[in-house]
C-alpha cells in the first residue's frame, strides 16, 4: 500500500524552490498515483503563479495507470511516460523528451 506522507508537499514546494533556482528543467517522476493530489497542486501554484511562475517544471509517470490517473482525476498531463514501467524506462523516456529539445 502506498500512501502520502504528511510533509510532502511543503517539502516538494521548498525542493522546486531550490532546484528551479539553476535556470534548469526541474523533473519529478510519479511512481504511483498516491499523493498526486499534494503533487498536482504544487507543481501547479509553482508553474502557474507565485514565485515560481513559469519556471521548468516537468513530470513523469513510471506507467500508463499513473499518467491516466492524473489526466482523469486532475486534467494533469505528464510530459513523458515510461514504455517500460520501470526506473530505467521512466529515466529512457525523461532522456528521450530532452533528446528532442521539447522543454
Amino acid at each position: 500500500e502506498t500512501a502520502e506522507k504528511p510533509s510532502f508537499e511543503p517539502e516538494l514546494k521548498r525542493t522546486l524552490e531550490r532546484l528551479s533556482e539553476s535556470g534548469r528543467v526541474v523533473w519529478i517522476a510519479v511512481f504511483s498515483p498516491a499523493g498526486c493530489d499534494a503533487l498536482v497542486r504544487t507543481v501547479r501554484a509553482f508553474t502557474e503563479g507565485g514565485g515560481g511562475s513559469g519556471k521548468e517544471v516537468r513530470v513523469g509517470t513510471i506507467g500508463p495507470t499513473t499518467r491516466d490517473y492524473l489526466r482523469d482525476k486532475y486534467g494533469f498531463n505528464a510530459h513523458v511516460c515510461a514504455d517500460k514501467p520501470s526506473p530505467e524506462g521512466l529515466g529512457e523516456a525523461i532522456n528521450a523528451y530532452m533528446v528532442r529539445g521539447t522543454t
